[in-house]
């Protein structure tokens, strides 16, 4: 298939018009392939964020910039999804719109990524380091002791900062989610067509959320706890043969008692959620085989 772009770097955002405008320069910053378009999709933002973007269209007219405003707010799965659709390039890179790349990383951010995709066809995304300002840490992976051409595999890769190989997967790219978690059904989909995902974490990102979301003992860290363990468990089960069902539940039960038992009702809203997840999403299941390499790859935390 011939592609218009050899890369589309994809942004959604919602009313975050000065972070957007910092995370887009800090792409025109690094070492860009020459062949690039940037896809913006605007999840019905009300802070002026389309003036913004229209004026950096003007300051950047010898670059192909798209913007699509929406008269909803399709959520961050959803505007990934249609990001998804609207982008030429071979390759995608999503970033978030409150990250931007590091400094350091800004010679060979674009430039090695690109070029390891294209020497190794087998692989399907590549996450970056995700240094996160507020919890000061690295964001975590599930890596494997296997590497691909240098780079640890990994189970799935993360949201705020990955590469996409655009032939890997299919449209719509994510489940019909408005919780989070969307990268875990891709991630698995593609390695159940024997690709892999990669994590490199000599090119890295700093995002820098204006709030701090994970708080212990807060009420947003209790929800987001909540919906790590509801979506994750029935994405799998949506996707896993019926013969893993016994073993997900076992282990959704343990996390739950081991992370949520304490937090007043979450039982009750777990089981809403996992709820709708099972009813809205109907897809091909994978195949016993992928299941059980991914257990030997990544151990039983893939269950």
């Amino acid at each position: 298939m011939k592609y218009k772009y050899l890369l589309s770097i994809v942004i959604i955002t919602m009313n975050r018009k000065h972070q957007l405008i910092e995370a887009l320069n800090s792409c025109i910053d690094a070492k860009l392939p020459k062949s690039i378009e940037f896809v913006i999709v605007d999840n019905c933002s009300t802070d002026g964020t389309e003036d913004f973007v229209n004026q950096f269209k003007r300051e950047h007219s010898d670059l192909e910039i798209k913007y699509s405003l929406q008269n909803t707010n399709l959520g961050v799965g959803g505007g990934r999804s249609l990001g998804f659709e609207l982008s030429d390039g071979k390759y995608l890179y999503f970033l978030d719109d409150d990250a931007v790349i590091s400094k350091e990383s800004q010679k060979k951010f674009f430039i090695d990524t690109i070029d390891y995709l294209e020497r190794n066809d087998n692989v399907a995304s590549i996450t970056t380091r995700i240094v996160d300002e507020v919890l000061n840490f690295d964001r975590d992976v599930t890596k494997s002791s296997k590497t691909i051409d240098g780079y640890n595999i990994i189970f799935k890769y993360l949201g705020g900062s990955h590469f996409l190989r655009k032939s890997s997967f299919t449209s719509p790219l994510y489940f019909n989610l408005k919780y989070g978690g969307e990268e875990l059904a891709p991630s698995i989909q593609s390695q159940d067509n024997h690709f892999y995902h990669v994590y490199m974490d000599d090119v890295w990102i700093i995002h820098k959320p204006k709030v701090n979301k994970w708080q212990k003992n807060t009420e947003s860290m209790n929800e987001i706890l909540c919906l790590n363990v509801s979506v994750a468990y029935a994405t799998k089960c949506v996707l896993y043969p019926l013969i893993f069902k016994p073993l997900l539940y076992l282990l959704f039960l343990l996390r739950y008692y081991k992370h949520l038992r304490g937090i007043k009702g979450s039982y009750k809203y777990i089981q809403a959620i996992i709820k709708e997840i099972k009813i809205n999403n109907h897809v091909k299941k994978v195949k016993v085989i992928t299941v059980l390499r991914l257990v030997k790859n990544f151990s039983i935390s893939v269950l």
